[in-house]
Order: C-alpha cells, then structure tokens, then sequence
C-alpha cells in the first residue's frame, strides 16, 4: 500500500515538473482543404526541455494586424509525442461553422500575430 502511494506520488510529481518555457509557438500558418471546405491551423513546437512532452493543452491568441484580437483556440495534443530539444508540426481542423473556421476558410488569417498561453504539459 505505501510502495503503491508513493509510486503514484511520484508519478504525479513527474507530470506536474513541465514548466510553460519547456514548449514554445515557432510558427503558425493557416490553410484551406481541397474545395475549400476545411481549414487547417499548423502549429510549429519546440520543446526546449530534456524530456519528451507527451501531450500539452493551451490556447492559441491569434491578433490581427491592428493587435485586436481576433479569436482565441483551445488546443489539445493528447499525443503530442515532442521529444527532447525538438520540433514538430501539429495540426488542427477548426469547425467551419465556427469563427475561427469562417476565418481561416475566408483567408483572413493571413496576417494574424499567435501566441500559446495558458499551457499545461505532460511529460
């Protein structure tokens, strides 16, 4: 029972050590699916830390080219898989009913400044 509690202690101690500056934004670029019926949002990661990331969750804030902003994008990578001091390409398909969708899908996110905040990550 102890070796168990502290087995789990541990472990959570290990999930929880990731620090925000372990994962940065490099890039992100926006795209439309054949006929123009998808949107895309690539986001160019790189984990910084000497850990694999196995899976984070954060917001991306995109703002326009005035600094308004322009939409806020809850992403989740449940499988990142960002090995150390490396760089991956995620991608995401908005909904395209949705504001970010008609965004992306109407072009409008060309000039758009994005960042990454609010992250939590599992490693």
């Amino acid at each position: 029972m102890k070796k168990t509690l502290l087995t789990i202690a541990a472990t959570i101690a290990i999930t929880t050590s990731a620090s925000a500056n372990d994962l940065t934004l490099d890039k992100v670029e926006f795209s439309k699916g054949e006929y123009g019926v998808k949107s895309f949002i690539d986001l160019t990661v790189t984990n910084h830390s000497d850990k694999e990331i196995i899976a984070f969750k954060g917001q991306v804030t995109c703002l326009d080219a005035f600094g308004d902003p322009a939409f806020v994008y809850g992403v989740k990578a449940s499988s990142a898989n960002v090995l150390p001091n490396a760089t991956e390409i995620l991608t995401w398909s908005p909904n395209m009913f949705s504001k970010v969708g008609q965004i992306v899908g109407n072009n409008n996110a060309k000039n758009f400044k994005c960042s990454l905040g609010d992250l939590k990550i599992a490693n």
